[in-house]
Formats: structure tokens, sequence, C-alpha cells
């Protein structure tokens, strides 16, 4: 009899014991230098990511959809179809914020997919609703904070959830994209000078003789600063460019004193090109510009879920650029495969899963090309 009713005690700890959520944790810990506990007072901001429902339906789903030899081929989902099909549900989006709330965390925003909620609180809230210790930190010459060990959550909510993002601010996005510094003058040719491109030379590139304008389509680009229109009214003049079409601007996801939604001298040359040579390949196409609002991944997450029925285009880098019409970017959170920030070793709990950009940030700078003047 005793036997009997160990073991069902063991069995009804196994059920009741708390989910880790793996991978919201930041690799570069053992880099920092540990200064101790943080104030437990100090006050931060998370994103918890949910989990995607009917997962390998949806994985068949985006395969086919970009199949030729498929009848879903080029079938997107509107975002509706998108939410009824894979969203998490309201009762599970209901699950997660009544276990924030019950902890002190203020929830401060969801998004209409139902798959990110957005809240703050104190280090003393955030270490009582994820299981967290955390500690400051020093590295780089500046101070961090970071939780010490993986969220755990009750098994009611965290196995609806992906990851979390907010508990360290260590990593964060950052441009690979640098000033070349005086060249010599432009040219159209392509072969005959290193450093400057032309849309034309784009299309050399790609063997692409369509002459592809673009007209009646939507071009996103996600990342973070703004573009000069200065900037790309030169680049439009130069190579003979109409201007940017009706409906192209710049949106920004987060506080509109943002530093990362205005215009930067170093840090606008990504958005630059991306706008200018998007606008040179399709001129027809209206560009929209999502700016994050900071280089945060937890804003960058925010930022992704606003994009509007966006369907990623499949081999990208950059910024993250997608084309408007689809399944929203939100449905691609949860994907396989994170490349929210490959170089970190993690993209916290597989938020903005699938969606290219470039969040690594220990890898040397890539070349680029600038800009002609």
């Amino acid at each position: 009899m005793r036997t009997v009713v160990v073991l069902a005690l063991a069995a009804a700890l196994l059920t009741v014991a708390p989910n880790a959520i793996a991978g919201s944790l930041s690799p570069r810990l053992h880099e920092a230098t540990d200064r101790g506990r943080s104030n437990p007072r100090a006050r931060h901001r998370v994103v918890v990511g949910l989990g995607l429902r009917n997962r390998d339906v949806l994985e068949a789903f985006l395969a086919e959809v970009h199949d030729p030899a498929s009848p879903n081929y080029g079938r997107f989902l509107s975002q509706a179809e998108f939410d009824a099909l894979f969203a998490p549900t309201p009762e599970v989006e209901a699950r997660v914020v009544d276990h924030l709330v019950a902890n002190g965390l203020e929830v401060t925003g969801r998004a209409p997919n139902r798959l990110l909620i957005a809240a703050t609180g104190s280090v003393g809230d955030l270490e009582r609703a994820f299981g967290v210790e955390m500690h400051d930190l020093a590295l780089g010459g500046q101070l961090h904070y970071a939780a010490m060990n993986e969220p755990t959550l009750p098994p009611a909510v965290g196995e609806h959830v992906a990851g979390v993002l907010g508990l360290d601010d260590v990593g964060e996005m950052r441009s690979h994209a640098r000033p070349s510094g005086p060249v010599a003058g432009p040219s159209a040719a392509l072969g005959t000078n290193c450093c400057h491109l032309s849309p034309n030379d784009l299309a050399t590139f790609y063997d692409d003789s369509a002459g592809y304008d673009g007209s009646g389509q939507t071009i996103a680009i996600a990342g973070a600063y703004a573009w000069s229109d200065t900037d790309v009214g030169t680049f439009d003049s130069r190579w003979g460019l109409p201007a940017l079409p009706a409906g192209s601007g710049q949106i920004c996801a987060g506080a509109s004193t943002a530093t990362t939604c205005k215009f930067s001298a170093q840090n606008s040359i990504e958005i630059a090109l991306d706008v200018e040579y998007a606008h040179g390949t399709a001129p027809g196409a209206r560009i929209l510009n999502y700016m994050a609002g900071s280089t945060s991944f937890a804003d960058f997450a925010v930022m992704y879920a606003q994009l509007p029925y966006l369907r990623l285009r499949r081999g990208t880098s950059g910024s993250g650029r997608a084309e408007e019409c689809g399944a929203g970017v939100g449905g691609l959170i949860g994907r396989a495969t994170s490349t929210l920030a490959p170089n970190e070793g993690y993209a916290p709990g597989a938020i903005a899963r699938g969606i290219e950009t470039e969040g690594r940030r220990d890898r040397e700078p890539r070349r680029s090309v600038r800009q002609p003047r």
C-alpha cells in the first residue's frame, strides 16, 4: 500500500512541476561580471510569446504556398483566416494574462493575433512571475541586468508559452552596415567601379531582364531608424528614378520620441540602402519602413507583430524585408528555425522565428555599399 501511495504522490508532483522556457537565457552571461542581485524595485518591460496551434499544418501550408507545383501556390491566408487556424485561442491568452497580473505585472499590450503579450513590472514581480533570479552585470564597460536561470511557469501556462523577451538587456539588434568613407564618383556601368552600384547593376546580378515595376505592390522594411527624404531624393535624381509612390512612409512601433524612430547620420545607413535599392528595383511599389521602439529584442518583436498582412520573402536578409498580403508576420512566430539573433546562440524563447534580420552582433561587420553622393 505504501508503494502505491508513494508512486501516486510522485506522479502528482510530476504533473505540477513548472515548465522551463528554454532559450530565454542570454548565452553571454559567462562573459559578464556578476554584480549581485538586482534592485527588486527596478522596473523592466518583457514580451511573452505564445506558441502557434496546428504548427505541423502551418509548416506544410508554408511549403505549399511557395511551391509552384502546389494547388495552394500563392494562395495566402487573410489575417482572420490565420488567426482562426493557427493563432493561440482567446482562452490561452487570458490564462497567460491572468498569471502575469496575479504576480504584480501590468499588461501593457497584446498583439491582435494573440501571439505576443507585453507587460511591465518590478524585478521582484518578474522574479515571482517567471521563477528567475535577476542580477546586475558588467559587460564591455557598461552595466546590464539579466535573469540568471531559465524562466519557469506553471504547466497550464508554460505549455502555451514559446519564450520570454526582456529578462535581460545584454543582447540587442545591431546593424552591420558601416560608412565606406571617401570614394570615387559613381559609375552605373557594372565592373568599372567596385563600390557604387546602380539599380541596373542589381538587375544584372540577379539575371533579371523582366523589368519588373512593382506597381500595385507594397514592400515593408522592418528594422530601426528612419530614412532621410533628402538622401532618397538625391539617389532618385542620380539614377533617374521617380519619387516614392503615394502611400510610402515610415511607421514608428514605439514612442514617437524613440531615437530608433528618427534619422541618424550613423545608424540610418542600412535603411537608406534598403529603401533606395528596393525603390530602384521596383520603382512602382510603395515602401513602408516599420521602426522598432528601441534595439531591444522585445521592442523588435512588438514591431514585427504590427506588420499588417505580411508574407516573408524566403532567403532575404538585412532589415527583415517582407511583402504585404499574407498571413501576417505573427504567423511566423514560433517557426522551427530562429534567425532573430543567430550569433547570440539564441532567439529568446523563439519569438520572431523565421524572420531574417541583422541581429548578429558578434561577427565582423560585412562590407556594404553606400549610396552615391
